[in-house]
Formats: structure tokens, C-alpha cells, sequence
């Protein structure tokens, strides 16, 4: 256990560390503590809606004695979301990240390794249920006058909640790393296993809706609501069965709800339990040489030779190597690349579950060919755009993802200008095609014709390229060099974050003046066209001037 608790130690100043040359530099530190001040003030306002919401369904749920499937509802929903978000960090944290190699080969259990691992993973995810589960607990003690007990136990809850679907998402990677000593190609085999992971994670969460969207009869329904008693929690429980045994904890008086409470711990006891018998059993099978690499090598004729040796584009070239970078790196691919195709899986599928899906149809296909809304579509599909480049994550990171060995691109003979234009044009390129798949899927399944599809496409390309200008930028000031696997390079960058919500607010100020002045197409097009093509220009001018002095100074 003290082993234990001395690796956790050295792990989490390591994670959350600036990192010694920050510090040094206080320009740049003072720099990063800007960012997070300016994140938090603009997370702020949402926060406080957020919690407004949950106030006013208190109100409404409380009249009829049904208040407790807020806490049911936000339970279940947290465990899937962590559940979500661990197949993501699992791999990455516990495999493949860099310090595997130097903790190998000091005198630790696979057990010691893995916890002190699966605790400072687990910090992350409570980043989750502070955003939305902890506002739900704050305010339903408010407002049902909760005393000492609850307030204990609403911690109590918190603090234990991840712990179950972490350890589900945690069992499920290393059964399938136990696998990596068969295979010889080990980049390629984790590779595959993140897709399987991410795939089987979106699999899960449509099955989970598909599950929570079966409802009951309007009758049955009804009768549940007026039996009062919080009689409508049992549609809020999800897969995860502690979420029943927790709300029965809060929403009962001391004397039943401390009965649940201990069931909920032991629960998540008995699943750390389990962990701890799982790693000893399988970790080491699956981390063994898992940096290992192989090596094609191939005999090249004149011909060959001559073709792959050609002169050709700098830009290109550098373009191809950033692609190349991101789609042969499991985490980049992961995060940065596939995310970019999902959309449509997002999008789509929710619609299709639904029972009445031919009439959404329908209602949304005409709305779209509207000659009075199309305007308010592209200016939805320039925000989409925006969104989906922003959340990517690929230029807001371009810099970052170099980490200490950002000062090997000083010796390369292309000028900084050429290798910042390349980083932006690798986000544009992925950024701009899951878009284009996105619009061809909606357009496909509702009929829109060529014209519009191209119309909507140009709005949404302004998006895209506002996004990944934003976010070169945004990575120049603030890049997150020191890191120790590639996961906190991209998952764990706050500059992601910060993009998302600049996309979401010059989205949603386009949106809404749109919407203001009811614009038509063309004429909504045109202010897209003006204003965005004003600012791309305007950020394009920043990069290849204070851009280029920003990149030499991290070389200096």
C-alpha cells in the first residue's frame, strides 16, 4: 500500500505539473494561468443555467412527489458518460503512455502500477460528475432542506460513483490487451484495439438510449405519476446498478438510506476488489513490450526510387506528414481523426430509434427546403462546421502534440510560416470531410437537392477554417509541451476546451442574428460570407505574422 500511495504521489505532481521550463519562462506561465482564469469565467455562465434548469425541473417534479428521478436520472446519466470517457483513457493511460517503460523495471506489482494509475485516471473523471452531478446534489439538498446525513451522503455518492463503470471500462482493455504479446505489429494492434474501443463505447451509449427511450403506455404512465413517491425512478436506472442503490441513499431519511448507502460502497469495494485481482492477473501480459514497433523495409528499383525522390510541394509534403502523424497514432486517430466520422453516427442514429423517425423526417425536410428558413440551416451548418473542427481538436493541439521534441522541427529545412499553414491545412482537410460526410448523410435521407447541399457546404467550410485558424492560434500562445503520453496532449489540453467554446459563441452570434433579422438564404450566406471571411483573413494575417515569431520563440 505505501508503494501504492508513493506512485500515485509522483504520478499526479507529474499530470498536473506546468512543467519546470513554464515556470522558468513566467511570461508563458502567466500565460497558461490566464487561460484557465478566462476558461473558468466563460464555463461560468453555463454552469449557472445549468443549475437554474435544475432548479425550475425541482420545482415541477416536487408538487407531485417525483423529485427523486432528478437524482436518478443525473446517476444513471453520469455512469454512462464515465463509462464513455474511460474506454478513451484506459488504453492510454495504463498502455501506452511513455512512463511505462522507466516503472517496468523498478520493484512494483502489476496491482501497485495499475492503481496508483487507475487513481490519478480517476481524478479526471471527476471533472464529469463536478460539471453535472455535483450541481444536481447542491441544489436537491437545497431545496428538500437535507440535513448532515444527506450532505454526507451526497459525498459519499460523488466521491464512489465513478468507480464501478471506470473499473467495467478497465476489465474490458485489459482482457483484450492480454492479447498484444500474440501479435507482431503492435502499432497496428493499437490502433484497432482504440477503434474496437471506441466503437464498442458508441455502441454502448445508442444501445443505453435505445434502452432509456422505452417508455411506458400514456395510462401507465400517468398512474405512476399521481401514485406520488417518487414511483417514476425505476424508468430512471440505467445499466449501472449502483445508481439505484445511491438514489435510495439520498432520497430516504437516515435510518433506510444509511442501509443503501453501505450496500453502494461495499458495491464499489468489491469492484475495486476485482480490479486489483484483474491487473495482477493481466496487466503485465498486456504492457510487455507493448512500445515495441515493426519495420517494413522495402527494396527499391530505379524507377522507384526516382518517383519517391521527386521534387515536389513543401507544403504538401508537410501537410502529408502531419496526416500521417495523426492517423498512425492511436490516441491522435482516436481523438483527432475518427471523431471527425462519427458525427453522422451521432446525428443519425438518435433519429432512428425514434418511433415516429418517418414523420421527423418529413417535418425537417420541409423546414430545410423553406425558402423562409433555409437561411437559419446555413447559418446551423456554418456552427456545425465551427463545432465539429473545434471539437477535433487537431489545430488547437498542432504544436502540443510536438511536445519536447518540438526543437527537431528548428532543423527542418522548411520556414516556420510553411510548417504553421500545414498544421492549419491538416485541420481543414479532416475537419472540412466530416463535415462534407455529415451534410451528404442528412441531405441523403432528406432529399436536398444539389443546390442547396453546395450552398450549405460553402457555409460550413467558413466554420471550418475559422475553427482551425482559432485554434493554431490559440496553441501558439498557449501550447502544453510537457506531457508524458500522448493522451494529455489532446484529452487533457485545456486550448481544446477553450475552442470549443469560441466556436460555440461566434456560432451561436451568427445564429442568433440570422434568426433576429429573419434572413433568407442568400442573404444570411452573404453576412456568413462578410463577417466570417472578414475574421478568417484577419486570423490567416495573425498567424503568418505574430504566429511565426511566436513558433520561433518556443525554439529559442
Amino acid at each position: 500500500m505505501g508503494n501504492l500511495l508513493v506512485l500515485t504521489k509522483v504520478l499526479l505532481k507529474n499530470t498536473l505539473s506546468f512543467g519546470s521550463q513554464s515556470v522558468k519562462n513566467k511570461a508563458r506561465f502567466m500565460k497558461q494561468v490566464f487561460l484557465i482564469i478566462v476558461f473558468i469565467a466563460a464555463f461560468g455562465p453555463v454552469l449557472a443555467s445549468f443549475g437554474y434548469m435544475v432548479a425550475g425541473a425541482y420545482d415541477l417534479l416536487a408538487p407531485v412527489a417525483q423529485e427523486g428521478v432528478l437524482l436518478g436520472l443525473s446517476l444513471s446519466l453520469v455512469s454512462v458518460l464515465v463509462f464513455f470517457l474511460s474506454i478513451f483513457s484506459v488504453v492510454s493511460v495504463f498502455y501506452f503512455s511513455q512512463d511505462i517503460e522507466n516503472l517496468l523495471p523498478l520493484p512494483l506489482r502489476p496491482w501497485e502500477i495499475l492503481g496508483a494509475k487507475f487513481l490519478v485516471a480517476l481524478l479526471y473523471e471527476y471533472l464529469t460528475g463536478l460539471v453535472l452531478l455535483l450541481p444536481v446534489l447542491v441544489i436537491f439538498g437545497v431545496k428538500s432542506g437535507g440535513g448532515v446525513y444527506y450532505y454526507l451522503a451526497a459525498l459519499t455518492v460523488f466521491l464512489t460513483l465513478p468507480v464501478i463503470p471506470f473499473v467495467v471500462a478497465s476489465a474490458l482493455m485489459m482482457i483484450i490487451m492480454g492479447f498484444t504479446g500474440w501479435v507482431k505489429n503492435k502499432d497496428r494492434f493499437r490502433l484497432w484495439v482504440g477503434i474496437f474501443g471506441l466503437f464498442f463505447a458508441v455502441g454502448f451509449n445508442i444501445l443505453f438510449q435505445k434502452y432509456a427511450g422505452q417508455g411506458v403506455e400514456g395510462e401507465k404512465l400517468a398512474q405512476l405519476i399521481m401514485e406520488g413517491n417518487n414511483s417514476l425512478l425505476n424508468l430512471t436506472f440505467g445499466i449501472f446498478p449502483q445508481t439505484r442503490l445511491g438514489t435510495y441513499a439520498l432520497i430516504n431519511p437516515p435510518g433506510t438510506g444509511v442501509i443503501y448507502l453501505l450496500l453502494y460502497v461495499l458495491a464499489a469495494f468489491c469492484a475495486l476488489i476485482v480490479f486489483a485481482f484483474l491487473g495482477q492477473a493481466l496487466y503485465f501480459k498486456g504492457v510487455m513490450g507493448i512500445t515495441e514497433t515493426t519495420v517494413k523495409r522495402k527494396r527499391l528499383g530505379g524507377d522507384e526510387l526516382e518517383k519517391e525522390t521527386a521534387l515536389g510541394s513543401v507544403l504538401k509534403a508537410y501537410v502529408l506528414k502531419e496526416l500521417r502523424l495523426l492517423f498512425r497514432t492511436p490516441v491522435y486517430f482516436m481523438n483527432c481523426v475518427l471523431m471527425n466520422f462519427l458525427w453522422p453516427v451521432f446525428l443519425i442514429i438518435p433519429f432512428i430509434l425514434q418511433p415516429d423517425f418517418g414523420r421527423q423526417v418529413s417535418v425537417f425536410s420541409g423546414f430545410i427546403k423553406n425558402p423562409d428558413s433555409a437561411g437559419y440551416i446555413a447559418a446551423g451548418v456554418f456552427a456545425l462546421g465551427a463545432f465539429v473542427t473545434a471539437s477535433n481538436g487537431i489545430t488547437s493541439t498542432a504544436v502540443s502534440r510536438e511536445g519536447e521534441n518540438i526543437y527537431v522541427v528548428k532543423y527542418l529545412p522548411v520556414d516556420y510560416k510553411t510548417q504553421i499553414m500545414a498544421k492549419v491545412l491538416s485541420g481543414v482537410i479532416l475537419g472540412f470531410t466530416g463535415l462534407v460526410l455529415v451534410i451528404l448523410t442528412i441531405g441523403f435521407f432528406l432529399g436536398i437537392s444539389v443546390y442547396l447541399l453546395f450552398l450549405f457546404l460553402i457555409s460550413g467550410f467558413l466554420g471550418v477554417l475559422f475553427s482551425s485558424l482559432a485554434g493554431m492560434a490559440l496553441d501558439l500562445n498557449f501550447p502544453k509541451l510537457h506531457w508524458d503520453n500522448e493522451q494529455k496532449a489532446v484529452k487533457q489540453n485545456l486550448n481544446v476546451m477553450v475552442m470549443i467554446l469560441g466556436a460555440v459563441v461566434l456560432s451561436g452570434l451568427i445564429l442568433i442574428g440570422v434568426i433576429k433579422l429573419e434572413l433568407g438564404l442568400e442573404l444570411a450566406l452573404g453576412v456568413i460570407i462578410g463577417f466570417a471571411g472578414l475574421l478568417n483573413w484577419f486570423l490567416y494575417r495573425y498567424l503568418v505574422t505574430r504566429g511565426v515569431q511566436l513558433f520561433a520563440d518556443l525554439l529559442s
